[in-house]
């Protein structure tokens, strides 16, 4: 996928005289000549480094040692534009959170406003409901579920912020917070579980609309 530093000069000569001209579709601008590596180590090839930072989480042998990074830049075919995978209609009113660490899904909610069970409430709290997509390269995004999070919170004014995380040991787990200002401040967080390859709780169902294949997801 990519090239690094070796102290093995005769491989970077390789590199020079068979060049790779296999480029991304979904991105039309040229970056391939602004793409450089992270110089971490020279004297590290990039199989010593990855070997490295499986044992000391590091790039060096050293546990304490600062983070680095690979790259200066995302790596220009693993870009893609928003508008050439996001399906056309009701998704583009989603807000987009990105991929998950596996990349096999992306993810998105969305905002509206809650049924008032009273009519002594005026202003009905805002819902949010968390979506999960499909992420094929060279394909639109497949909807897979969703599901409603931060059921606790009860007000009319929104969250200020709704992000979610992974923990690099569990990546089927997804935790969605959220803080919302006040006196004093709340956070909010919901955990979901993303669907495995042999998902015991998924089952497959043809939509009559289209009369393709969807995934449909059970989550808790």
């Amino acid at each position: 996928m990519a090239s690094s530093v070796s102290e093995d000069s005769s491989d970077s000569e390789i590199f020079k005289e068979n060049p790779c001209h296999i480029t991304n579709k979904f991105f039309t601008n040229n970056d391939e000549e602004n793409f450089k590596l992270e110089d971490t180590n020279p004297r590290l090839n990039l199989v010593q480094k990855i070997t490295n930072r499986q044992i000391y989480g590091r790039f060096t042998r050293h546990s304490r040692a600062s983070t680095e990074r690979i790259f200066n830049d995302i790596y220009y075919k693993c870009r893609y534009s928003l508008e050439n995978f996001i399906p056309k209609g009701d998704p583009m009113s989603h807000i987009f959170m990105g991929f998950t660490l596996c990349g096999r899904f992306f993810i998105s909610y969305t905002t509206k406003l809650g049924e008032s069970n009273s009519s002594a409430v005026l202003f009905p709290s805002v819902e949010y409901v968390l979506y999960i997509w499909r992420f094929v390269p060279g394909q639109t995004l497949r909807y897979v579920g969703k599901h409603r999070i931060f059921r606790l919170f009860k007000s009319s004014l929104g969250l200020d912020e709704v992000m979610f995380m992974q923990f690099p040991l569990d990546p089927y787990k997804i935790i969605c917070y959220a803080i919302a200002t006040g006196n004093p401040s709340m956070a909010f967080l919901t955990v979901l579980t993303l669907p495995t390859r042999n998902c015991r709780n998924c089952q497959e169902f043809i939509s009559h609309a289209d009369g393709k294949w969807h995934l449909q997801i059970i989550l808790p």
